[in-house]
């Protein structure tokens, strides 16, 4: 295939959906491999520019997180990106499950946390509380509509969010933070990528998102609570983290619970009303 008049050879497809909205390719040229990605759908420019976005700020800031190369890209009708290509095996998979030595890389992801903090929101023009209520209530009432949900967890979800807005700030969010976009270089190096969702959402949203994804996905509750344990000790969090963890918590169970039964994303059930529990009880 060309990309801008240089011939790259085709090793393997990844990803591709029937009408190729979405193609995601390893080239090679030159006895280099390269990683290529193509969004040809409504949004994929916006997301590509995003992408960007938070790479050079990455880098603008000095911060000390690992993330591949991007070599060229082009922002248009086709919209592509042209990137490093990373060997390493992720920190751990959902499909099949392997934790690996998962509990082993939770602090080096906590550092890199703290690192991604530094990177400031870029301009927006709405309310992100306003927006984390409006998806949940969305996912709520497909819910309700299914039979999974009645309108007395939603009241009291969108409640918990509601109370809570004076204490949720703005930050700039990988949006996709789990360990099977992160590959392994060197212990405790590892690369953070499939960023193109980064946006401003609340700031701890990548934490609540990474400590969501492995116990729902991955099943690994102790895992999940001890990521959160080194957080807490490592930033040295104010005394609204916990209203504000739960908050953002509400909104990716919300998520979680419509991804199981209507996108077909499933999941031990278990997991979930575990995590719904611990939302709806009442506060000590």
């Amino acid at each position: 295939m060309k990309i801008k008049n240089l011939e790259y050879e085709i090793l393997k497809e990844l990803k591709h959906d029937s009408r190729r909205r979405h193609v995601v390719l390893i080239l090679s040229r030159n006895n280099t491999k390269y990683f290529y990605k193509e969004l040809n759908y409504k949004g994929g420019k916006r997301r590509f520019r995003e992408q960007i976005y938070f790479q050079k700020k990455v880098i603008q800031c000095g911060i000390n997180v690992r993330l591949p190369k991007l070599y060229d890209y082009e922002l248009g009708e086709k919209s592509w990106t042209l990137w490093e290509y990373l060997p390493g095996p992720h920190l751990a998979d959902k499909k099949p499950i392997n934790v690996r030595q998962l509990d082993r890389w939770l602090e080096p992801i906590v550092e890199s946390l703290l690192e991604l903090e530094k990177v400031k929101p870029s301009t927006s023009t709405y309310d992100i509380v306003d927006r984390l209520i409006l998806e949940v209530s969305r996912w709520s009432r497909a819910l309700i509509k299914k039979g999974i949900w009645t309108e007395d967890y939603q009241s009291k979800l969108v409640q918990i969010i509601e109370n809570n807005r004076a204490k949720i700030i703005t930050g700039f969010n990988h949006s996709d933070f789990v360990p099977w976009h992160m590959h392994e270089i060197k212990f405790p190096v590892f690369a953070l990528v499939d960023y193109e969702n980064c946006k401003n959402k609340p700031k701890y949203y990548d934490l609540v998102y990474f400590f969501h994804r492995v116990y729902i996905n991955l099943g690994q509750p102790k895992l999940a609570e001890g990521f959160i344990n080194i957080f807490k000790q490592k930033a040295q969090v104010s005394k609204d983290f916990e209203n504000i963890f739960k908050s953002i918590l509400v909104h990716r169970v919300s998520a979680g619970l419509y991804e199981h039964y209507y996108l077909n994303d499933k999941t031990n059930i278990r997991f979930h009303n575990n995590l719904l529990g611990r939302l709806l009880r009442p506060s000590k």
